[in-house]
């Protein structure tokens, strides 16, 4: 049998249907008629060679396409025998039928291709992701990782007096920072700094050292001292601009202007009442920078330009405003009280002057009494006293129920159903008319002419005044004063109220009833701001002022004559104003102190008048709480009033008319003319001369 045919019967051979035979038909099969010395694939011939190698090792058949002689062990003959040999091989064994099979090499080229083309489709994809859908996003993260913005702030609006001269400015200040990383050597600049920043030196010390590129050492140092420290040429120590508030007068009018904070939010005064306004609308800028922190010069770069707060123009005359503060302060210090105030406006409502002391220096809040950051002439609410009785002859006149001839008798003491009313000084009792009650300040004989009015018709006239009720500024921190609901009042209360009792007001509502009589019974609102300048320069004016009619012209004219008699012969005399007609009231009430919970302690003395009384031009309220060298309202208040009115007329330039004085009769009967120092006028007692007066007038008495 020839080797072809032995190897289509052995177990070991290569048949056609063996399933590890190589068949015709499979791609490594052995064809017919090929060749046996033809070489296999590499992959084959090392597969091959492996299995020879474990067929050695095993004595195991040879796989398929091993050429039929191969080199084995033979089994050992004997013991401890053992011999080598080669012999033609014999019947081979049958192959396992877990044999090696050869992987497809297409099949796995096809998968790793396969791979590859996943792999890269999901780089395709991310990269248009990246580049196409969210490109815009991803380069706005970019740019914003690399930029930087930077607020520029608006400059604060001023704060003027009426003629524009500043009251409240912004100026440019210096915050002093250091990079730490560039400082030399942090012992020898804090040694040189210190006497300029007013910090310690061990501290500052402390400050210079580390790796911060930006640290605080000073604040708000103006531009002199930051000149001074950049001399020094210190290594990392560099200033930032910033915007600080000043007061140029310094506490000219601090207590109308107020202040700001920190963060230069105003925080008192008209500094907050118009913060909106005066802060303006911050701009910005923005640029890229390099991983340095450099900027990039050719890089884009934006900036929209701040807009400047507007400018308040206020009804305050600063020179006014001088000269009030100072009268009022030296006042306060002279009669020991505690406070005082001084209000100055003009018939129409505009307040030229709202004087306070003690005051405070806005440009140094921080180590200043908090107690003394307010606004006194509107925050501090008290018992006006006999200042109010210029409002109830207004009532009693307009009511119908007494005229300034209108007598009365008067005793100093009075018991009205069980409650003691009495006169500030003992006096017999006497008949005198309304005019002289007034004129004299008589608690007893103004509770007499008011007695027929009912409480409702009271109450009605001291809120048409403008008592009990905000006065319209708006200043923070305002009282409006307090009177209680006349359902509420006893007998005794409306009796008190009359004279100035039981009831509270501040400082501006009583300024603003004596501009209400010289305004011929007009109550205006008062006012404290004329306008808005913009940064082009346009002027917008304040809304105009409520106004309405309180008590008749002839009524108004009638207590103007009666509150000159006040200045002439009564409680008054010490203000009267050469060469000038001037009306006027006095006050002195019981101090209602809040600190022991409402109890009476000390006085409030007070004036209240205008000028010229015949055509009243200025109206000045004196207040001062507490004094104790004197309480009365004349001696205490007059002075301050004379020099204030004075002082105010010259200002403004307002001339005397010339007019006599009012010639109203003070007792039953009396027949009074007026006449002045060039002789008697020709015209009526009430109304105006036909020429100006060299001095102060005078009148002739004709008593029964």
């Amino acid at each position: 049998m020839t080797s072809r045919e032995r190897a289509g019967d052995e177990p070991g051979g290569v048949r056609r249907d063996q399933p590890g035979g190589v068949r015709r038909d499979q791609p490594g099969g052995v064809r017919r008629g090929a060749p046996r010395t033809r070489s296999a694939p590499p992959s084959v011939r090392r597969a091959v060679a492996v299995a020879a190698r474990q067929a050695g090792q095993s004595g195991r058949s040879v796989p398929m396409g091993v050429h039929r002689t191969a080199t084995v062990l033979s089994r050992p003959t004997g013991a401890g025998s053992h011999t080598s040999s080669t012999r033609a091989p014999g019947r081979p064994r049958r192959a396992p039928t877990g044999s090696v099979r050869l992987a497809n090499p297409g099949t796995r080229l096809r998968v790793g291709l396969f791979g590859v083309a996943f792999l890269l489709s999901l780089f395709a994809g991310r990269l248009l992701q990246l580049q196409g859908v969210d490109a815009s996003d991803y380069a706005m993260v970019a740019d914003s990782e690399r930029r930087t913005e930077y607020a520029l702030s608006a400059s604060r609006g001023m704060i003027t007096d009426r003629h524009g001269v500043p009251l409240a400015v912004s100026v440019d200040a210096v915050n002093v920072f250091a990079d730490q990383t560039l400082v030399e050597n942090p012992a020898l600049s804090a040694r040189m700094l210190a006497p300029y920043v007013d910090v310690d030196v061990a501290e500052l010390e402390t400050d210079l050292q580390g790796d911060s590129r930006f640290k605080y050492l000073a604040k708000e140092l103006d531009q002199a001292t930051w000149a001074k420290i950049e001399a020094l040429d210190l290594p990392g120590i560099y200033d930032e601009v910033v915007p600080r508030r000043s007061y140029p007068g310094d506490t000219l009018a601090a207590n109308v202007v107020g202040f700001v904070g920190a963060e230069g939010t105003g925080l008192a005064g008209i500094e907050q009442m118009y913060d909106e306004r005066l802060q303006g609308e911050d701009g910005k800028t923005s640029y890229l920078r390099d991983g340095s922190g450099r900027r990039i010069p050719s890089g884009a770069s934006s900036e929209t330009d701040p807009i400047p707060g507007q400018n308040i123009r206020l009804t305050i005359d600063q020179d006014l405003q001088w000269f009030a503060q100072n009268e009022i302060a030296a006042k306060v210090q002279e009669s020991g009280a505690v406070s005082g105030s001084v209000v100055v406006m003009t018939r129409e409502g505009k307040i030229l002057a709202m004087a306070t002391a003690p005051t405070f220096n806005p440009n140094a809040v921080g180590s200043t009494d908090p107690s003394l950051l307010g606004n006194r002439v509107v925050e501090q609410a008290y018992e006006p006293g006999s200042i109010q009785k210029a409002l109830t002859a207004a009532a009693v006149i307009e009511e119908g129920l007494a005229t300034p001839a209108t007598a009365y008798d008067v005793p100093d003491r009075i018991v009205i159903d069980g409650e003691d009313y009495n006169d500030s000084h003992g006096h017999p009792a006497e008949r005198i008319t309304f005019a002289n009650v007034i004129a004299q300040s008589s608690n007893v004989g103004t509770l007499l002419a008011a007695d027929p009015m009912s409480s409702e018709t009271l109450d009605d006239y001291l809120h048409d005044f403008g008592l009990g009720e905000p006065t319209g500024l708006g200043i923070p921190g305002e009282s409006a004063g307090l009177i209680t609901d006349p359902a509420d009042w006893y007998e005794s209360t409306r009796h008190t109220i009359s004279f100035g009792q039981g009831l509270s007001v501040n400082s501006v509502q009583v300024a603003s009833v004596y501009a209400t009589l010289a305004n011929d019974g007009v109550r205006v609102e008062p006012t404290l701001v004329e306008g808005f300048v913009d940064g082009k320069g346009d002027f917008e004016p304040a809304p105009a002022p409520e106004q309405r009619r309180v008590v008749s012209e002839s009524t108004a004219d009638q207590v103007t004559q009666m509150l000159e008699m006040v200045i002439n012969e009564g409680t008054g005399e010490v203000a009267a104003i050469d060469g000038y007609k001037v009306a006027g009231k006095t006050g002195t009430a019981q101090f209602s102190n809040p600190a022991c919970g409402g109890c009476y302690s000390g006085f409030t003395a007070s004036f209240a008048g205008f000028a010229p009384a015949d055509n009243p031009q200025l109206i000045v309220g004196v207040t001062l709480q507490q004094p104790v060298n004197g309480y009365y309202g004349g001696p205490l208040g007059g002075p301050v009033f004379k020099n204030v009115m004075s002082y105010g007329l010259q200002l403004l330039e307002i001339p005397p008319t010339g007019a006599p004085l009012a010639a109203l009769p003070m007792y039953p009967g009396e027949v009074t003319t007026a006449e002045s120092t060039t002789g008697p006028t020709t015209g009526p007692t009430t109304g105006p001369t036909t020429g100006p007066t060299t001095g102060p007038t005078t009148r002739a008495v004709t008593r029964p």
